[in-house]
């Protein structure tokens, strides 16, 4: 009787694994908002020129860039002092907005980077139905992404495809071996993997709650992103943080704050 069960146990955690391992690679073979992969690129090339202390107004171009060059230039002594070789995007954040009317039905926050292959993945993903609720965060129609900002728009429109689709359930989500190639065992990374495990535990249910919503006009708000500096060991040592503004008059331009070391 013991052999018996011993048998069926094995049989079942060989199945469980087995079935890990698929969903892993399906999702590892999902290409999702491969508009924003440009866009994205554009933003790591820029901040790479400003540690080679090459001009980051042309790097950046033609996506504005308000920081002075005084600040720029205390940034690039920091990134110096600190032997900075590497730059890496780690985080933007990316967020959906469902309205129905005037009044938000829906809210979806992620937190995605580009990877290592070239595609994006999510380190965090969320979601709450805000219907009859105040939402305190607000985004910008879509069409306000034009010209230089137009990947953005058609990143958006992707995203709530993707949501909507079958393959909501198998969004990529960053592992912790991806996590553990950074080198670092900082509040940053630990909080990294948590966030990302949270996300796969909730992933079934955003996926659920998306396909029943009611909704006239999706808005979306891109606001910070974290980049990791890494040493010449490619150990992330500290992060930037830059955020995307929108004006007045609804120009989409970047603006950086201080480099901050990561600590353990």
């Amino acid at each position: 009787m013991k052999k018996i069960k011993l048998i069926f146990i094995s049989t079942i955690c060989i199945t469980l694994m087995f079935n890990a391992s698929g969903q892993t690679e399906k999702s590892k073979n999902l290409n999702v908002l491969p508009s924003l992969i440009p866009f994205v690129t554009k933003l790591e090339y820029g901040m790479n020129q400003i540690l080679k202390g090459e001009n980051p107004y042309k790097s950046f171009h033609p996506i504005p860039l308000k920081t002075t060059n005084n600040e720029i230039q205390s940034i690039y002594r920091i990134l110096k002092k600190n032997n900075i070789n590497k730059i890496k995007m780690i985080g933007m954040e990316f967020e959906l907005i469902f309205n129905e009317g005037i009044s938000p039905h829906y809210y979806v926050r992620s937190l995605l980077r580009k990877s290592e292959n070239n595609s994006i993945q999510f380190i965090e993903i969320e979601g709450e139905n805000f219907k009859g609720k105040e939402l305190y965060v607000s985004g910008q129609p879509l069409v306000v992404f034009k010209g230089y900002a137009l990947p953005l728009k058609k990143s958006a429109e992707e995203f709530v495809e993707l949501l909507k689709g079958s393959s909501c359930t198998i969004i990529p989500i960053i592992t912790k071996n991806e996590i553990d190639n950074f080198k670092s065992k900082s509040r940053l990374m630990k909080s990294t993997y948590q966030e990302a495990l949270r996300s796969k535990r909730n992933l079934n249910k955003i996926c659920s709650e998306i396909k029943k919503i009611k909704y006239t006009e999706v808005h979306l708000r891109v606001d910070d992103m974290a980049f990791l500096c890494l040493d010449k060991n490619g150990k992330a040592v500290g992060w930037i943080k830059m955020d995307i503004r929108i004006s007045m008059d609804t120009i989409i331009y970047l603006d950086m704050v201080r480099y901050r070391k990561l600590k353990e």
